[in-house]
């Protein structure tokens, strides 16, 4: 809202008075306007500047400020152009002319729709705006959505809006106004069929009639209809009516320093779409004195004039203006039962968008741009935008497991998961993630047959991977597609970059050297990784098909990362787990044999004294030549033993033994040597193992009981 409000308004006016206004006005949330009176400066908004028109009288003196400044006005008066204006100034916050009105405007003297006047002209325009006068033609779907071009840029400015229809009476409208029904009354029913007739299913169409919805039911438009009439003020009726339509369509807009923009033309609204329209109009601008007097304040003297007109003598709240040729036009507000139908069309808490549905998408700043290309590229960082971003809520161990995979990629481990606690899970964020990341580009999954349906599935309804899968020659993608796997001399193995495969199919003979020949995976996936070991129950035993297989593919350098998967890796002896462990390429002297392994664990059964140090040192240091301790290890064992008892025991590795240096150390440092050979082996380092204890823990916290659709659990895991 802008400038000056009468205390008595005149008849022409269609605003309330500020007396009416609430406490507090329109104004606290109003940028104040006011402009100076001196003739270099515009004039105040026009809904709130009085105009003397010549024979027509005096307006009241206009002495309240409807902004919060309390202060009353001063009057003086300017000759512009052909009209005369008393100009509105208050002291609170007089202003000059600025850019931010319709003059900072790149506005063109005429437009069409070659132009895109939605971008160029409405929306720009109607942005700057405070008030809108339009004449919007025949009262239809194409004349509204015509009208409300660029509605959604006006709303913010808390403007007002009169928009002017017109509409046509059909035979039997006059027969019943002859028989002395009321107009009010035939107008309501003839303008409820044309509201049925002008609902539409095209979505621009149905925006941008909620907007006007929208703004009747905020208070913010008002709408009249024009009913042409003969020079007795009879309305008339079919094709004799048909020659008094508003074909021209115009409007006046104003801004809050007082500039106004007046435009003209017409749009072919035609049967076919609004869309298909051809739109053509001319501008005229008030600081273009010239033009504005002999074009522009015509169009809004005449807008005045259809609006207002002179009150009816039938007493129905109908106006009688505008005699051009002996013909008149009855103006009338909209039907209470017309305004009810169109503002059913605002869904209960609908607020316009701030957007016409037919704008071009904003052009972003640098620093968006900036953004969006950070956002497209977080998930090559490796930053775990896979981990957060598929379809099923990990439980911790399952997302802290998928972490540590994905951040000390490329290294190979052991999913040694109890039944239950989600190794499919932890597979498919790990795959996830180094696919989004790019860190991955190829891979072979082999699962057994008999859940190899269920794999595919899971991968897809929850990790959104679209894994093909391979069946008898063919391969399947979960909706059921299905092409041949390979042709010619192509290897099915490579028929498709990350493929699922029987691991049944892949430990027979007759596959092995398609599985060592070749371009290496840079993962391959064995699920049931048990399966896959010696014959007998011995270490020198001969290993079995998987296990063979899996072997030749490590001689042959056909994976960058093996991940295993199997709950229970170590089936009754040792060697078991050693076999899996070596596939991951065990350190000097770990992989020399099993029993080495097995013997480093018993020493921990012998009394501390009498363990066997030197042989203990010297698979420690053949661990940590290529691997490290844990950080958070050290630093507690620091703060609960002092620097130079954990320094004695992290570097055990490193320094010549001293047959002393492990006697009379007390039971906390002797606990501590304990934690930290336990700690630091190949299969702390490369085995994750979650026990069912960390489940009852979940429970325990109001954690999800079971399965990964439940919300977030809580609590840590204990990974051993």
């Amino acid at each position: 809202m802008c400038g000056w409000m009468p205390s008595t308004q005149p008849r022409t006016s269609p605003l309330k008075t500020a007396s009416a206004l609430p406490s507090g006005g329109l104004t606290n949330a109003i940028s104040p306007r006011i402009p100076s009176s001196s003739h270099a400066f515009r004039l105040s908004c026009a809904p709130f500047r009085t105009r003397s028109i010549r024979g027509s009288g005096t307006f009241p003196r206009p002495d309240i400020c409807i902004r919060s400044c309390g202060r009353t006005s001063r009057t003086s008066s300017c000759r512009l152009s052909r009209s005369t204006w008393r100009l509105k100034i208050c002291r609170c916050s007089a202003k000059r002319m600025t850019d931010e009105g319709f003059i900072g405007l790149d506005l063109r003297t005429r437009y069409d729709s070659f132009d895109d006047p939605l971008s160029t002209f409405y929306v720009p325009v109607l942005e700057r705006a405070c008030a809108y006068d339009r004449v919007a033609g025949y009262f239809s779907s194409s004349a509204f959505v015509s009208a409300a071009a660029g509605l959604a840029r006006f709303i913010n400015g808390g403007g007002t809006i009169r928009l002017l229809v017109g509409t046509q009476m059909s035979e039997a409208d006059r027969d019943a106004l002859m028989g002395q029904a009321p107009l009010g009354d035939v107008l309501a029913r003839s303008l409820s069929a044309d509201m049925d007739r002008a609902l539409s299913r095209d979505e621009v169409a149905d925006q941008r009639l909620g907007v006007i919805a929208w703004l009747v039911q905020q208070g913010r438009m008002q709408i009249r209809v024009g009913v042409p009439c003969d020079s007795n003020g009879v309305p008339l009726a079919g094709a004799e009516a048909g020659q008094r339509y508003f074909h021209a369509k115009f409007g006046v807009l104003t801004d809050d320093v007082g500039n106004r923009v007046a435009f003209t033309g017409s749009i072919n609204e035609s049967a076919s779409g609004w869309q298909k329209n051809f739109e053509s109009f001319s501008v005229y601008r008030s600081w273009r004195a010239e033009t504005w007097a002999d074009y522009g304040e015509p169009l809004a003297q005449e807008f005045e004039e259809l609006w207002a007109g002179q009150p009816s003598p039938d007493g129905d709240g109908s106006s009688i203006g505008h005699q051009a040729g002996g013909a008149a036009w009855r103006t009338l507000p909209l039907p209470e039962a017309v305004r009810d139908r169109l503002v059913q069309l605002v869904a209960p808490g609908w607020t316009p968008p701030p957007r016409d549905p037919l704008e071009p998408p904003p052009t972003l700043a640098a620093s968006e741009l900036e953004h969006l290309d950070a956002i497209r590229a977080a998930p090559g960082t490796c930053s775990g935008v896979g981990l957060v971003s598929a379809a099923v809520e990990p439980w911790p161990h399952q997302i802290a497991i998928a972490r540590r995979i994905t951040e000390t990629w490329p290294r190979s481990y052991l999913l040694a998961d109890e039944v239950g606690l989600g190794k499919t899970i932890e597979t498919g964020l790990v795959l996830r993630e180094l696919l989004l990341s790019g860190c991955l580009s190829s891979a072979l999954l082999l699962v057994p047959a008999s859940v190899l349906i269920q794999w595919q599935e899971e991968l897809s309804e929850k990790f959104l991977l679209d894994i093909p899968r391979l069946d008898k020659g063919d391969l399947v993608w979960a909706d059921g597609r299905r092409h041949k796997a390979a042709s010619g001399s192509g290897s099915v193995w490579r028929s498709a970059p990350v493929l699922l495969a029987s691991s049944h199919l892949a430990r027979r003979r007759e596959h092995r050297t398609a599985l060592t020949t070749g371009a290496a995976w840079d993962l391959v996936f064995v699920d049931e990784a048990h399966h896959a070991r010696r014959r007998g129950t011995k270490a020198s035993d001969a290993p079995n098909q998987m296990l063979a297989t899996l072997t030749a593919m490590k001689r042959a350098s056909m994976w960058g990362v093996l991940l295993l998967a199997s709950a229970t890796p170590m089936q009754m002896n040792t060697h078991d787990i050693w076999d899996l462990l070596r596939l991951f390429g065990l350190p000097s002297p770990w992989s020399e044999s099993p029993e080495r392994m097995e013997r480093y664990f018993a020493e921990f059964g012998a009394d501390f004294a009498d363990r066997k140090w030197q042989f203990l040192r010297e698979m420690l240091s053949g661990h940590f030549a290529s691997a490290d301790p844990e950080p958070a290890l050290v630093d507690q064992m620091k703060r609960e033993l002092g620097p130079v008892a954990a320094t004695r025991i992290t570097e055990f590795h490193n320094r010549p033994y001293a047959r002393g240096s492990t006697r009379n150390l007390g039971k906390e440092q002797e606990s501590w040597w304990d934690t930290w050979l336990r700690a630091n082996t190949p299969v702390r380092d490369r085995v994750f193992r979650t026990t069912r204890a960390t489940l009852r823990t979940y429970q325990a916290e109001g954690g999800a009981a079971r399965g990964n659709r439940g919300p977030r659990a809580s609590g840590h895991a204990r990974v051993v």
